[in-house]
């Protein structure tokens, strides 16, 4: 059978947290292809690559409600910063970004907790962070 071309044209927000959480939204056309709009059906999943070929593992996007938009969860990053390619996939065929350029993602490494020392330093307070 022919299936019409999926293309991936944009993705927002274009930078979170290491820590992960939220949702990737996903713009382009044709997701829902001759995919069924069935709420079982989650056909489909990105995998975030870094430029040395590390990868996230792979998350189900939610199921197509609209065929130019895709919504899809936000791994966990084990690394510091680092920009990440966001690898598409329909039923483990790649769906491609155009631009290429467009599937970028940029994890900033995020501040977990803080601590006011007790004493004052010659600018003001000693502020410890750990992230």
């Amino acid at each position: 059978p022919r299936r019409f071309e999926t293309v991936a044209e944009s993705i927002a927000p274009r930078f979170g947290a290491s820590l992960g959480g939220g949702s990737l939204t996903i713009a382009g056309y044709g997701f829902n292809g001759d995919t069924p709009r069935v709420s079982e059906s989650t056909a489909y999943s990105i995998v975030l690559v870094s430029p040395s070929g590390d990868t996230s593992e792979p998350l189900d996007c939610s199921p197509v409600e609209d065929p130019t938009v895709l919504v899809c969860p936000v791994a966990r990053w084990r690394y510091l910063s680092s920009r990440v390619a966001v690898a598409l996939y329909w039923n483990e065929t790649r769906v491609r970004f155009a631009p290429p350029a467009a599937g970028a993602y940029l994890f900033r490494s995020a501040w977990t907790s803080k601590n006011l020392s007790t004493g004052l330093a010659s600018g003001g307070d000693e502020v410890v962070f750990s992230g």
